[in-house]
C-alpha cells in the first residue's frame, strides 16, 4: 500500500515537471521576427498600421489574421493576413519569417503545422494621406459701379508701407559648433591601437569619431551610412573593449536603402555601464568574404556633469542641445541631437551644416560632404 501511494506521488511530480518544461519550451520557442525599419500594413478593417523597428512575437488571431506582440509591451497588433498553404509538412511547431521583395512589398509569414500558413502583405513605403473632398465655392458677385461723386471716386492719399526687416529664427542661423574632444586616457591609447581609418570609397561607414567617443545616455542610438542600396544583411555587434562576450548582436535583413541608418539600444533593453569602453561594429555580409566589409567605432558612457542643464533630455532636442553636447565633449550625443533636428526639419540647412562640421572635426570628411551635398540639393 505504501509503495503504491509513493509511486503515484512520484508519477504526479514527474508529470507536473514535464508540463512545466513543455510550457517553458513552448514560450521560449514562440515564433518571433525582428524588424530593422518601419513597415506599413493593414488591420482586418483595412485601416493602416505602422510597425516600428523591434522584435515581435507572432501568433494566429483568426482564419485571416495575425497577432503581433512587441517584446516588452503588452499591446497586441492584429494584421490582415491571407490563409495559404505550404509544403513544410515536417514542421512540428509554428515558425515565423519575413520576406522583402524588390517592388517595395514586405511579407510576414507564419508557417503552421499541417501545411497551413498565414501571410500579411505590407510595404516599406507609407500609404499616401487621405485626400480631402473638393468643395465647390459659390461664385462671387461684382459690386455695382459707384455713382460719380461718391466716396468710391475720391482718391485717398497713398501711404508707403514701412519696410519690415525679417530677422532669421535662431534655428535658421548657423552658430559655430566647436567640438571639444576628451583628453587622452589609458583606454584611449587602447582604442587607438585598434582604430582602423574608414575608406573614403567604402560602401559602409559608421558615424563614430576617430577616438573613444563619449555619451551620457545609457541607451544611445548608433548610426551608420550606406552609400548605395544593398541586398545583403547587416550585423550590428556591441562588445566591451577587451572582452570576448558579446553585449548586443542583431541582424538586419535587406533590402536597405542608401543613406543614414541607426539602431537604438533602448529598443532592445541594452544599457551601457558608466566609465566602460565599448566597441561597436557594423558588418555587411555579402555573398563572399572578399565582398563583405565592416566598420567600427568606440563609445564610453560618462556621468552627467552639473554644467549640462537637465532640459537636454527633452524630446525633440532644442537647437542649442548640439552646441552644449559638443562643448562638453559628448560627440555621440551632439550627433544624435543634430540628427533628430534634421529629421524634424529636413529642409533647414543650418542643422545639416552643423552636423557636417561635427563630422569633419573627427576626420569623417566623406560623410560631411554627403550632408553638404544635401544642402546644395535643397
Amino acid at each position: 500500500m505504501y509503495r503504491t501511494g509513493n509511486s503515484q506521488f512520484l508519477f504526479r511530480i514527474s508529470l507536473f515537471c514535464l508540463l512545466v518544461f513543455a510550457f517553458q519550451s513552448a514560450w521560449a520557442s514562440q515564433p518571433n521576427i525582428v524588424l530593422s525599419r518601419a513597415l506599413h500594413f493593414s488591420d482586418p478593417n483595412g485601416h493602416p498600421i505602422t510597425l516600428e523597428p523591434g522584435k515581435y512575437f507572432v501568433e494566429p488571431a483568426g482564419d485571416s489574421e495575425l497577432r503581433l506582440t512587441r517584446e516588452g509591451q503588452q499591446m497586441d497588433i492584429v494584421l490582415h493576413a491571407e490563409a495559404l498553404t505550404h509544403e513544410q509538412y515536417e514542421l512540428f511547431s509554428p515558425m515565423a519569417m519575413t520576406r522583402p521583395s524588390k517592388q517595395g512589398k514586405f511579407f510576414i509569414t507564419l508557417l503552421l503545422p499541417g501545411g497551413q500558413k498565414l501571410e500579411a502583405v505590407g510595404s516599406t513605403k507609407a500609404p499616401p494621406p487621405p485626400t480631402m473632398p473638393h468643395i465647390a465655392l459659390a461664385p462671387t458677385t461684382t459690386p455695382p459701379a459707384s455713382k460719380p461723386g461718391t466716396a468710391a471716386e475720391i482718391a485717398l492719399p497713398s501711404v508707403e508701407k514701412p519696410m519690415i526687416r525679417k530677422t532669421p529664427s535662431p534655428a535658421l542661423e548657423k552658430p559655430a559648433l566647436a567640438y571639444q574632444a576628451p583628453s587622452t586616457t589609458d583606454l584611449q591609447e587602447q582604442t587607438d591601437s585598434l582604430f582602423i581609418p574608414q575608406d573614403d570609397f567604402s560602401l559602409l561607414s559608421v558615424y563614430a569619431p576617430n577616438h573613444l567617443g563619449q555619451t551620457i545616455h545609457e541607451q544611445p542610438r548608433l548610426f551608420w551610412h550606406l552609400s548605395e542600396p544593398i541586398e545583403h544583411p547587416i550585423d550590428v555587434i556591441l562588445t566591451e573593449l577587451g572582452a570576448v562576450e558579446v553585449v548586443f548582436d542583431m541582424r538586419l535583413l535587406p533590402p536597405m536603402e542608401a543613406g543614414v541608418h541607426s539602431v537604438s539600444l533602448e529598443d532592445y533593453g541594452i544599457r551601457l555601464l558608466a566609465n566602460v569602453a565599448y566597441q561597436w561594429e557594423v558588418s555587411l555580409l555579402a555573398d563572399t568574404p572578399q565582398n563583405s566589409m565592416k566598420a567600427s567605432g568606440f563609445i564610453k558612457r560618462v556621468e552627467n556633469t552639473s554644467s549640462l542643464p537637465m532640459t537636454l533630455a527633452q524630446q525633440p532636442p532644442s537647437p542649442e542641445a548640439p552646441l552644449l553636447y559638443a562643448h562638453a565633449g559628448l560627440w555621440y550625443d551632439a550627433f544624435w541631437a543634430l540628427s533628430e533636428l534634421i529629421r524634424s526639419d529636413p529642409k533647414n540647412p543650418a542643422f545639416l551644416e552643423q552636423r557636417a562640421s561635427l563630422l569633419k572635426q573627427v576626420g569623417l570628411d566623406r560623410l560631411a560632404n554627403f550632408d553638404r551635398t544635401t544642402i546644395a540639393a535643397h
